[in-house]
């Protein structure tokens, strides 16, 4: 640049290209957690804001009072599981996939499934937390770049027992039971009538169906 004086000036321009934001992971549950019944639950880990990625370790820690585990699930396409290590309370899951990964949106990558225990009480905390999560990501040259994600925790509150089969309360099973629940057969925990029709949630799905009927119809003595 050259101004009316005649003295030259540069200026250096520096365009920097955008990044992606800083590497995240979430828990989601999936399931209900009810006093003083077994419950299959399930914690799926979520991952975003990652590139060429393709091995991955996460621990997780649950209170074993609490839950079992039943299973882990790998979420990825091309998932290949290296190891699994399950101390009391603690679940950590290595594995990669055969491809390179972008995780840039939000992206589901495992799912731990437990089974509650019965002697859960009403209002009780059950809390399932990402202790670390780990993953690696890749380039051309086979340079690697270790990620180190703080994760988050899932903090659930037991629900109350589920509806028994007497829904008169006469002290006992029978046809006019059914009819109650026929009554609110297909209200759901959302409608308007949940407070009255609750009484007929006999499986604690939050919803009067078929399978409510069934148990009801199970347990009649007349």
């Amino acid at each position: 640049v050259v101004n009316p004086d005649g003295l030259k000036a540069s200026i250096k321009v520096t365009v920097q290209e955008k990044g992606i934001d800083a590497p995240k992971a979430t828990l989601t549950m999936d399931g209900k957690i009810q006093a003083g019944q077994e419950n299959k639950v399930s914690y799926t880990v979520n991952l975003e804001n990652l590139e060429d990625v393709n091995v991955y370790e996460i621990a997780l820690t649950y209170n074993p009072d609490q839950l079992t585990i039943t299973n882990t699930q790998l979420e990825l396409p091309s998932g290949v599981k290296i190891d699994t290590s399950n101390k009391y309370g603690k679940m950590s899951v290595t594995f990669g996939t055969t491809d390179i990964k972008d995780l840039l949106e939000t992206t589901p990558v495992l799912s731990f499934h437990f089974k509650t225990k019965g002697n859960i009480q009403e209002g009780d905390k059950v809390k399932v937390e990402l202790e670390t999560v780990k993953v690696v990501s890749i380039d051309e040259e086979d340079q690697t770049t270790l990620h180190t994600i703080v994760g988050t925790s899932s903090d659930s509150e037991a629900g109350g027992k589920p509806a028994g089969s007497d829904i008169n309360g006469d002290g006992k099973v029978t046809i006019e039971d059914l009819s109650i629940a026929m009554k609110y057969y297909m209200v759901a925990s959302t409608d308007d009538n949940w407070d009255k029709a609750k009484k007929c949630d006999v499986n604690g799905d939050g919803q009067i169906d078929l399978a409510d009927l069934i148990a009801i119809s199970s347990k009649r003595t007349d």
